[in-house]
């Protein structure tokens, strides 16, 4: 039971730190006039830290297995509320895509997890 809680709280705690990074970043798009072409990267780059938050906090052991579902996790439920939010929400390529994205950096980032040595 602990470690789902472990995994719960990484989960949410990386879930609102993207809402509040993606409010944040929208403002500034908003601000500065920053072209369409540069908001999908960076959008990525949020997602990939905020799913390495999440793995770091709630992942302790089995780092490929439990970075692989937060990944996944992550990536599903950010789509579901990001896609609501916007009321476009489409189970196409992109989507998919976008949840193998999330699996891949929470793989790695289990991986690195569990590798570092805690002295």
């Amino acid at each position: 039971m602990k470690k789902f809680i472990g995994f719960l709280t990484g989960l949410i705690v990386g879930i609102a730190l993207t809402l509040g990074l993606e409010l944040l970043f929208a403002l500034i798009v908003k601000w500065t006039g920053i072209g369409a072409s540069v908001i999908r990267p960076i959008n990525q780059v949020i997602k990939a830290i905020c799913i390495l938050v999440a793995v770091f906090l709630g992942v302790k052991e089995k780092g490929i297995l439990f970075g692989s579902l937060t990944g996944f996790c992550y990536s599903l439920i950010t789509n579901i509320i990001f896609g609501l939010i916007g009321g476009n929400l489409i189970l196409d390529l992109s989507f998919f895509l976008d949840i193998l994205f999330g699996i891949i950096i929470g793989l790695i980032s289990g991986v690195i997890k569990t590798n570092l040595k805690s002295d």
